[in-house]
């Protein structure tokens, strides 16, 4: 049964070493431009942040208003921290996932392996249906 089998997996091996290497390849460009962005914006937005809260106690420092405004700043930050995760969910969800390919060839040819181990059919007729159930 192995012997039958071996150049079917063998014919395979590097077929999925290449698929890593381009679902790698493009969860790694995506990651780094994605990284950059973030850096950028929190840098941008705590130093303004910063600026604004100190601004805004330090005008309502004297005033019967100085819990309110702190407690704003504070109702402000949460509900941009919560806009935030829902925004970093939509996108982690708008790409694929890693791997996608790989996982999803690999599924295929589970299925076309065990053909060839139960003696069901021939190395070269797996091969067929193999290119058949790829092309749907």
């Amino acid at each position: 049964m192995l012997p039958r089998a071996a150049p079917v997996l063998l014919r395979h091996l590097g077929a999925y070493a290449e698929l890593a290497a381009q679902d790698l390849a493009s969860s790694r460009a995506s990651w780094r431009s994605r990284l950059g962005a973030i850096v950028l914006l929190l840098l941008g937005l705590a130093g303004s942040a910063a600026m604004a809260c100190v601004a805004i106690v330090a005008a309502n420092w004297d005033t019967p208003h100085r819990m309110t405004a702190i407690y704003s700043l504070l109702a402000f930050f949460a509900s941009l921290g919560l806009v935030a995760a829902l925004y970093n969910r939509q996108l982690r969800l708008a790409h694929p996932p890693m791997f996608g390919e790989l996982r999803r060839e690999w599924r295929l040819d589970q299925v076309i392996l065990a053909r060839v181990v139960a003696g069901d059919s021939e190395p070269e007729v797996v091969r067929e249906v193999e290119v058949n159930e790829r092309q749907d």
